[in-house]
């Protein structure tokens, strides 16, 4: 149901957000699976996952970029790296 999708999408989002790269991963399958799939983001996520060593997500995000166009490959790009940048800035935020 919509409500268990919703509540799965939640669940994966909080998780991914506080750094957990199973999460970011199942949160990128996610964004790809919905009937309009989110490439971007789904391409952002795995790559997060993957920064963060988990190495079953390279095949995923590769596959992700097989069919997606350059521009929406820099889109994910850029997505994680804001990402990233904004958790540095909340560590360098929290330290003064």
């Amino acid at each position: 149901s919509d409500g268990d999708v919703n509540t799965a999408q939640t669940r994966f989002s909080t998780a991914a957000e506080a750094g957990n790269p199973v999460a970011m991963f199942s949160l990128a399958q996610f964004f790809d699976g919905q009937d309009a799939p989110d490439l971007v983001g789904a391409y952002a996520w795995s790559s997060l996952a993957i920064v963060r060593g988990l190495n079953e997500a390279v095949a995923f995000r590769d596959a992700l970029e097989a069919r997606m166009t350059p521009a929406d490959v820099l889109a994910g790009q850029a997505q994680a790296r804001g990402w990233t940048e904004a958790k540095l800035a909340d560590v360098a935020d929290g330290e003064q």
